[in-house]
This record gives C-alpha cells, sequence and structure tokens, in this order.
C-alpha cells in the first residue's frame, strides 16, 4: 500500500510515469511580473526532445488542443509566405476564478529559432499580448525560452495575485511541454 501511495504521489507531481520515465520538462529560469493589467512573464524549460521535433509541435496550430486540457481550441486560420493566423481558446483557472480567453494572433516563424505571436485585441478578448518562443538545442534537448505579456480586456479580481497567475500559467505551459515530450518519446 505505501508504495502505491508513492507512486501515485510521484506521478501527480511528474516524477514517475507508468512507462517507467519520468518527465523531464525543468523549469531552469523564471520571471513575472506586473504592471497595472499588464501581466509578463519569461520562463526557461529545459525539454527532452530535439528543437526540431519541439517545433513541429508547437507550429501544429490546428493539434494545440490535444496536447493541453486548457486549449479548448487551436486552428490555423491563414498561411501566407510571411504571416499566419491562428485563432485559440484557452480555458484557464486561477484560485476559484475562471476565465475563457479567445485570442485571434498574426504569428511569424523565424525556423528553427523562434516563433512570434501577436495578439488582434479586435479579434480576441484581450487588450494586447504577445509571445514569442525561442528554440535552442540544448545537450539532450531543447532549451525552451517563452516571454510573453498579455493585457486582457476583462475583469482580473484582485485577490488573484500575481503569484497565483505565474502558478496557473507555468502549469499549462509545463503541461504543454510534458505532452510533448511523452508523445514524442512513444513515438520515435
Amino acid at each position: 500500500m505505501r508504495v502505491l501511495l508513492t507512486l501515485l504521489l510521484a506521478a501527480s507531481v511528474g516524477w514517475w510515469t507508468p512507462g517507467g520515465a519520468a518527465l523531464a520538462v525543468e523549469v531552469l529560469d523564471r520571471h513575472f511580473d506586473t504592471d497595472g493589467d499588464r501581466y509578463e512573464l519569461r520562463v526557461t524549460f529545459l525539454v527532452e526532445a530535439p528543437p526540431d521535433v519541439l517545433w513541429s509541435y508547437l507550429t501544429d496550430y490546428d493539434a494545440l488542443s490535444r496536447y493541453s486540457e486548457s486549449i479548448r481550441e487551436s486552428r490555423l486560420v491563414s498561411r501566407s509566405d510571411d504571416e499566419i493566423e491562428v485563432t485559440s481558446v484557452v480555458h484557464s483557472c486561477v484560485f476559484v476564478f475562471c476565465r475563457t480567453i479567445r485570442r485571434h494572433e498574426r504569428v511569424t516563424e523565424y525556423y528553427p529559432e523562434r516563433i512570434d505571436a501577436e495578439v488582434d485585441p479586435e479579434n480576441s478578448n484581450l487588450r494586447a499580448g504577445s509571445t514569442r518562443w525561442e528554440l535552442q538545442p540544448e545537450a539532450g534537448g531543447t532549451r525552451l525560452t517563452i516571454q510573453m505579456h498579455v493585457e486582457p480586456d476583462f475583469w482580473v479580481p484582485g485577490f488573484i495575485g500575481k503569484t497565483r497567475i505565474q502558478r496557473a500559467t507555468l502549469r499549462e505551459t509545463t503541461e504543454l511541454l510534458r505532452y510533448i515530450e511523452r508523445d514524442y518519446r512513444t513515438n520515435r
């Protein structure tokens, strides 16, 4: 019984999976700040998947909702030579406050190193926002740095606090990256 409880605890925090492989997504560095209604996050992860593999998952816009429970919908709207339009619906909860975030973004890809996304506020429930995903080869995988700022066009209760928003954002991003790692390991 004690072994079963230990395995359940380890699985719940991502140290062990039934296949025996640890989920290795590691947070190397993070910074979170707020300025009024503007939230900024910079976090660096180590992901056990090569940059080209991680790139292929992150740019498969129609499949992103399969990688994370918080991404309810994601689809490629259009693609031209220099710009991509993507729409997504993300349901996120911080403490007891849940919100559905609708984003329409203009995405620019700089294969294989960087993905930039800029929110189109006219088609989103965000006043402003941008995300940069930087991928660098690292021994055994990819160093992924995400820089993000977002300004919601909806009320966020003051009791939520920046610590809870930071935790929710890290949890949801780590969930996405763990899925990618697990899927990559299973299918390589």
